[in-house]
C-alpha cells in the first residue's frame, strides 16, 4: 500500500438541497514527485491512463480523513480524469458538516491518496506508474502533505493561508527535473 499526498485545490459548495459537496484536485498531472523511498529519493509520475482504468475497475473509493479508515465520508464520489488531473466530486454524509466547516474556515493541508502499484516503468531515479489499484483518498488536516504539486483553495472566496513550503517545494522539483 502507498499513499502519495499532494496540497490539492478543495472547492467546497453547500448545494440548495443542503448537500455538502467538495470538488477536489486528487492528483495534478503537471506536476512530478519528488519522494523518499527506501533506496532514496526518486521522481515519480503516475499516466493519466493509470488513473482511468482504476476508476473503471474500483466504483469502491473511499474518503477520509489523515487517512482514518473509519468512516467513509463520501455519501457518493465521482472520480473524473481531466486534462490537468484526477479530480473527486463528493457528496459528503450529513455527519461530515464539521469537516465541510473545518475547509471552508481553515482550509486543508493538502490531499492524499492511497494506491497500490499494479505496473511501474523505472528510468535511473524517475519513476512513472503505469497501473494502479486506487482505494482511497484522504483530506489531510493534522498531517503535512508529501506529495507537493497543487493548491488548496475554497470556492467561498474565504482566502486560504499560503503555505510557504509549496514555493520551496516546487523549486526543489523543478530542479529535479533537470536531471
Amino acid at each position: 500500500m502507498e499513499k502519495q499526498i499532494n496540497q490539492a485545490k478543495i472547492e467546497v459548495r453547500e448545494l440548495d438541497s443542503g448537500r455538502l459537496q467538495l470538488e477536489i484536485l486528487v492528483n495534478d498531472f503537471r506536476e512530478s514527485r519528488m519522494l523518499q523511498g527506501k533506496n532514496g529519493k526518486f521522481i515519480e509520475n503516475i499516466k493519466p491512463e493509470a488513473f482511468k482504468k482504476a476508476i473503471e475497475s474500483n466504483s469502491n473509493i473511499e474518503l477520509y480523513v489523515d487517512h482514518e479508515n473509519y468512516v467513509n465520508l463520501a455519501d457518493n464520489m465521482m472520480l473524473e480524469v481531466r486534462e490537468d488531473g484526477l479530480y473527486a466530486i463528493v457528496d459528503l454524509i450529513p455527519q461530515a458538516r464539521s469537516l465541510y466547516n473545518t475547509i471552508k474556515e481553515k482550509g486543508a493541508n493538502g490531499i492524499s491518496f492511497g494506491f497500490e502499484c499494479l505496473k511501474d516503468v523505472w528510468n535511473g531515479c524517475k519513476r512513472t506508474v503505469e497501473e494502479l489499484r486506487l482505494f482511497e483518498i484522504s483530506i489531510l488536516l493534522s498531517k503535512s502533505p508529501a506529495y507537493w504539486g497543487g493548491y488548496a483553495e475554497i470556492r467561498s472566496m474565504v482566502e486560504v493561508p499560503h503555505n510557504p513550503l509549496y514555493d520551496l517545494r516546487k523549486k526543489q522539483l523543478d530542479l529535479y527535473k533537470l536531471i
